[in-house]
């Protein structure tokens, strides 16, 4: 328990780092409209569920 505890505080330390030394712009609001849908299906994948293409359509 205790490892897992170290790897998941490993990893959330690393993330900062990143974020830290490449910060992201602000999206424009289709773009983050985009990046939501994309996300969306992302997760949808990794559930073993299927998407259908048309979803990307605006």
């Amino acid at each position: 328990m205790a490892f897992k505890l170290i790897m998941f505080s490993s990893k959330e330390t690393l993330q900062v780092r990143i974020e830290k030394a490449n910060p992201r712009r602000n999206l424009s609001a289709e773009e983050a409209k985009r990046l939501a849908k994309l996300e969306s299906i992302a997760e949808k994948l990794t559930h073993g569920e299927n998407v259908q293409n048309r979803q990307l359509q605006p």
